[in-house]
């Protein structure tokens, strides 16, 4: 009997030894004394706001010229939000927090990386279309919707200050065709 209680009261030590070990060890088997109880690695946040449309143009390190405001729907929005996404596209959007109705991107072209939208929509109707800026430089623009109505814009374009190739995008509500190509000459 005796021997029985022993070997019981070694499996239990032996048993709570693992255990402890298994809870205090770090994923290379360090003690973890050095880790925060409770702590956890979070992904940080790719998106970083800005006050101004300035600001994000100097976070970004290039200019994006936007109209202040668009009309859609016979309503006037004003630009209300600036981001840097990763460092790079910028973006500008139009309306409130609570009713956006429109946003334009820009970042430099990347092999292989045409459309900046953030849209994986699947949409009907796709479009292409060659515009002609004032300045006279030309510009293939990819429009996606549906039912008649277009949603989104894409396209490249070469700089003229600084000769860069840079991708564009802008997202809306429902446009006619042709008010979503009249959004698009205006941005540079």
């Amino acid at each position: 009997m005796k021997r029985k209680t022993w070997l019981a009261l070694l499996m239990c030590a032996l048993l709570t030894a693992m255990m402890t070990g298994c809870s205090t060890g770090g994923a290379n088997g360090s003690s973890g004394a050095n880790a925060e109880e409770g702590a956890s690695e979070q992904i940080a946040n790719p998106v970083v706001e800005y006050d101004s449309l300035a600001a994000a143009e100097k976070a970004a390190g290039f200019s994006f010229t936007v109209p202040e405001g668009v009309v859609i729907d016979e309503a006037d929005y004003a630009q209300y939000y600036y981001s840097v996404i990763s460092g790079d596209p910028l973006e500008v959007r139009y309306g409130t927090s609570g009713d956006e109705v429109c946003y334009m991107r820009k970042a430099a072209a990347q092999a292989g990386v045409e459309d900046i939208s953030g849209d994986y929509n699947v949409y009907d109707d796709v479009k292409t279309e060659d515009i002609v800026l004032e300045d006279g430089r030309t510009a293939e623009v990819t429009l996606k919707g549906k039912d008649g109505s277009f949603y989104l814009a894409t396209w490249q374009l070469k700089g003229t200050e600084d000769n860069g190739v840079w991708n564009y995008a802008i997202g809306t509500r429902a446009l006619s065709e042709g008010d979503l190509l009249e959004l698009v000459k205006m941005v540079e």
